[in-house]
């Protein structure tokens, strides 16, 4: 989803940009980010939490490229749940960002099991 909208963007504003890699791994587009190899769609939080602190400058946000990605956690009832996901599912938190669509203190991601 993402890769075709930046193709899009870069169609859209007749960018015809030198690729030097197409990877699947976030955290290898975040190392050749900061390595100097050029730019990478990262998820705000990546960017938040990324070392060294301010080693990546957000190029633009949503509203300004009109990249975006949704993701789903799906997960079904279990006899005997696993605790790690059990912990995850109630505690984790999309933190709030200038560049992202949250406020407050984020948004929960909670479990959602069909009755």
């Amino acid at each position: 989803q993402v890769y075709h909208q930046v193709q899009a963007f870069f169609a859209e504003h007749k960018l015809a940009p030198r690729i030097v890699a197409e990877v699947q791994d976030v955290e290898l587009a975040r190392r050749l980010a900061l390595s100097g190899f050029g730019i990478a769609p990262l998820n705000a939080y990546t960017v938040s939490v990324s070392l060294p602190a301010n080693g990546l400058a957000v190029v633009g946000p949503h509203a300004a490229t009109g990249i975006d990605e949704t993701i789903y956690l799906v997960t079904r009832k279990r006899k005997w749940p696993n605790p790690l996901a059990e912990h995850l599912a109630k505690t984790f938190r999309i933190p709030p960002g200038p560049y992202s669509r949250t406020r407050g203190g984020g948004v929960p991601v909670t479990p959602r099991h069909p009755q």
